[in-house]
């Protein structure tokens, strides 16, 4: 009975250590990709509408930038290759 209690014992801290290892390196991960980010900052989803150009990128001839409606103006600054028209949403 003793031998059995403790391979129990030894199975759930060989568990544990094991989950608290997984844990440290997601953390890790986790702050790795936040520190690429840290140009892109949080919004609120407040609905004050803006219309921004935003560029395309085109394999064969230049192409003409999009009109886009973004909810905010904290949205459209995270978009790198928008550019700020006029408050309110695009006029088709």
């Amino acid at each position: 009975m003793k031998n059995y209690k403790r391979y129990i014992m030894l199975l759930l801290t060989l568990t544990l250590t094991s989950c608290l290892s997984t844990t440290k390196e997601h953390k890790k991960r986790v702050v790795i990709q936040n520190s690429n980010t840290d140009t892109m900052r949080p919004c609120t989803k407040e609905y004050l509408p803006v219309c921004a150009e935003v560029a395309i990128e085109c394999i064969t001839t230049p192409c003409e930038p999009m009109k886009q409606t973004f909810p905010n103006a904290c949205v459209l600054s995270n978009n790198k290759k928008a550019t700020f028209l006029y408050k309110g949403a695009c006029k088709k």
